[in-house]
């Protein structure tokens, strides 16, 4: 008894690699990593727009659409920062002060003005660390969480989700 044929990712792929010309990816990204990595996870997928034509213009508009997540996503995976650290800022503080300066002659009785000071100082001030709301521990262990995300699979995962008929 045969189940049917069924149009996959890899078949449009295979027939055709231009299914993919207008899909693109955050800068930075290697673009054709993702497309293959697309089509090696999906490809025991039947997609739901079986047509090279439909699923062209499908992807093209899925990309428009997505595009900034997935930028904001890559950009957020690429931070460099302390993960033991909960605190990182910059104080700039003013200083602003006006001093008089008195002195008293000998044999005077009564101070007299000599000179004005005027100080319009700003002081930066970095404090790092963590501050002891969290333990190290609870930010290491935050920290292998972020880690464990990829915008590529967040990508591939919405492929799945758009374009798959997700039965085995």
């Amino acid at each position: 008894m045969s189940r049917g044929a069924k149009l996959t990712i890899t078949g449009l792929y295979e027939f055709n690699p231009d299914v993919f010309k207008d899909f693109k990816v955050p800068d930075g990204m290697d673009r054709q990593m993702v497309i293959e990595s697309i089509v090696m996870e999906c490809s025991a997928f039947s997609l739901v727009y079986p047509s090279f034509t439909f699923m062209q213009m499908a992807i093209k508009n899925w990309t428009a659409t997505e595009f900034d997540i997935w930028s904001k996503l890559y950009e957020s995976e690429k931070l460099d920062y302390n993960p033991l650290w909960n605190v990182d800022a910059t104080i700039i503080e003013d200083i602003d002060g006006t001093g008089i300066g008195s002195t008293k002659g000998y044999n005077e009785t009564r101070w007299l003005d000599n000179a004005k000071t005027v100080n319009n100082d700003k002081r930066t001030t970095r404090r790092t660390g963590n501050i002891g709301v969290t333990s190290s521990q609870q930010l290491l262990k935050e920290q292998r969480e972020v880690a464990d995300f990829s915008t590529v699979y967040y990508i591939i995962n919405s492929f799945k989700k758009r374009f798959c008929v997700m039965i085995y």
